[in-house]
């Protein structure tokens, strides 16, 4: 039997929540550009409350 027990667990902890966080974000952000811009999908009930202020 071999256990594993790294010194600093939460240490490496934050890396990878930031990297999650960054990836949702992008991907997110991604529904949003098209090849023509930014649009904002009022018909997506999920993207529309997302936003904030429309122009």
């Amino acid at each position: 039997m071999l256990i594993l027990a790294p010194l600093n667990l939460p240490a490496t902890m934050p890396v990878h929540a930031s990297q999650m966080f960054a990836k949702n974000l992008v991907n997110f952000l991604t529904l949003f550009a098209g090849k023509d811009g930014i649009r904002i999908h009022t018909d997506d009930e999920i993207l529309a409350a997302t936003c904030v202020t429309a122009v």
